[in-house]
């Protein structure tokens, strides 16, 4: 099914994306959505009338796609475009099984508000941190052939501001112990 693989995917890019991986990322989504939208068309769930397995697999996306949503700031679910699939996730959160077992809404949006932010900061960290690393080490003109000299690629660092057990990469002339 659609919603297990490609549409988990687009939902994760999204989510955590930004520009135009993030816009490339929600119309992907949005296709996956369609798809699924075609399948529901004049169905209450994909099997029909009672809720099934094929309802159970897509099942996230009534609750957690809506959430991720809120709590980045995007819109995938279109209710005019995919009005199946709208109506889907309604009758979905109606079940009694369904709806009791599902967190408050506005704590999950919280949650992975934070969440969502924590991550891209940890990201930007790393970045901002290896950026910094290939200046330094470019600025020390560390080039291939020197580095080759005194250890081989697949050797340990032996550079002593870089962890003596990261390894060794070579991109293009710079050198990255990772």
């Amino acid at each position: 099914m659609v919603a297990s693989g490609e549409c988990r995917e687009a939902t994760r890019k999204a989510f955590f994306e930004g520009g135009e991986d993030r816009t490339r990322a929600i119309e992907q989504l949005q296709e996956c959505l369609r798809r699924l939208d075609e399948e529901l068309k004049g169905k209450k769930f994909f099997g029909g009338e009672e809720i099934g397995f094929a309802d159970l697999v897509a099942g996230w996306l009534a609750f957690w796609l809506g959430v991720s949503e809120e709590a980045a700031c995007f819109k995938a679910v279109d209710a005019k475009k995919m009005p199946w699939f709208a109506a889907w996730i309604s009758n979905f959160l109606q079940v009694p099984v369904i709806k009791d077992n599902l967190p408050p809404r506005d704590k999950a949006v919280e949650f992975f508000r934070n969440f969502r932010k924590r991550q891209l900061a940890a990201v930007n960290s790393v970045v901002h941190a290896l950026e910094n690393n290939v200046k330094w080490i470019t600025q020390k003109r560390i080039t291939p052939a020197i580095a080759a000299s005194t250890a081989h690629a697949s050797t340990r660092c032996p550079y002593p501001f870089i962890s003596a057990s990261e390894k060794i990469i070579f991109h293009g002339d710079v050198l990255i112990c990772a």
